[in-house]
């Protein structure tokens, strides 16, 4: 019997450790796919790809508000008024003062996972697995734009979890803004409003074109901030700003009618989303601004130095925008994650302005929820 049992165990070994015959291992079979025959590898070949064009993509409304940066913090200049005396000649001139303020940017880890069982991706075509990352790129998108939103939009300064100090627009924390031309200010001066009635007339537009001005924005006269300024408003609210006295639709001249089943006329221009011009306000109707919200602001153009909000991105060129992370099996795709940097600070706090629509009189700003 003893005999017989170490027979066995020795063919058992000798068999276990003779891998060229017997068993199909897995060069044997190819790499696995899809249903639709995409070997794996290269769906993951194609993922890592894309990222590289995706993230080069932004949208304009980033694009018109916001610069990319990778500082932690940075020191604003903000020239103070200055003014010429009757030079005396042993006196000495007054020297120019230009003030430069602390700003912070915070940055945000995020990430999200793509996780496939070994039944989904047996029975999965290609496009269906593609579509998965699609979901994926758009919750990027989104957390970017809720990021450049809550910069704006959320009134109260705070510190970050490393210590950074996060300044929102002017917003009465005793800040003085500078002078500008006949406009002085004090430290109670504040860009986060609230509408003059219970909806929004336009008086109120007035007024937050105003904010932007007495800061020099829109003013290209030496001495003026320059740029362009736009406002932002939800679909809700064009219904009401198209009827407003001094509202200039975005229109050609010819006016839009139906002949021999085309639509002739009415092609709207200056961009796309503009719905026309309210004084220097460009108006854009944007749905992704919150319903009873209104956003005006000056930009320089695409990632301008000027424009208000920086959006912080990780100082390792390797770790900036939306990244794809291999998982933990021999198939990267099958339990892989996306991961992304990112935060964003109000570099500028006159260079844009926020106005809620007080339906509750509370004669209040109210931060909306994202």
């Amino acid at each position: 019997m003893t005999k017989y049992l170490l027979s066995l165990l020795t063919r058992f070994v000798l068999w276990g450790a003779d891998t060229s015959e017997g068993y199909h291992a897995r060069p044997d079979v190819g790499p696995r796919s899809t249903i639709d025959g995409t070997p794996l590898p290269t769906l993951w070949d194609e993922f890592v790809a894309r990222l590289g064009v995706f993230n080069r993509m932004h949208g304009l409304v980033e694009a018109r508000l916001a610069q990319p940066t990778s500082l932690t913090t940075e020191r604003v200049a903000i020239p103070r008024r200055a003014k010429m005396e009757e030079a005396s000649e042993f006196g000495q001139p007054k020297l120019i003062r230009t003030e430069r303020v602390p700003r912070g940017y915070p940055l945000v880890h995020y990430d999200i996972g793509i996780g496939f069982t070994q039944e989904f991706l047996d029975d999965a075509t290609s496009q269906e697995i593609r579509n998965v990352t699609l979901v994926a790129e758009e919750a990027w998108r989104r957390r970017r734009r809720q990021t450049l939103y809550e910069a704006l939009f959320l009134e109260a300064n705070f510190t970050d979890k490393d210590g950074i100090a996060v300044k929102k627009l002017y917003n009465a924390d005793g800040e003085i803004p500078p002078e500008y031309e006949s406009y002085t200010h004090s430290g109670t001066h504040t860009h986060y409003l609230f509408s003059a009635g219970v909806a929004f007339a336009a008086a109120d537009l007035t007024t937050m074109e105003e904010h932007l001005l007495h800061h020099g924005y829109g003013d290209d006269l030496p001495g003026g901030a320059g740029g362009s300024l736009f406002l932002h408003a939800p679909r809700d609210a064009m219904e009401a700003i198209r009827g407003f006295t001094g509202f200039i639709p975005a229109q050609s001249a010819s006016i839009a009618a139906v002949i021999d089943g085309q639509i002739i006329g009415g092609t709207q221009s200056s961009g796309p989303g503009v719905q026309g011009f309210f004084g220097r306000l460009t108006i854009v109707e944007d749905l992704t601004i919150p319903s009873g919200y209104l956003l005006a602001f000056a930009t320089g153009g695409t990632f301008s130095p000027q424009n208000p909000v920086r959006m912080r991105q990780h100082a390792n060129a390797s770790a900036r925008g939306l990244r794809l992370n291999p998982g933990r099996n021999d198939y990267p795709l099958q339990d892989s994650f996306y991961d992304g940097y990112v935060g964003a600070g109000i570099a500028h706090r006159g260079a844009a302005v926020v106005m809620f629509e007080d339906t509750g009189a509370g004669a209040a700003y109210v931060d909306p929820s994202f």
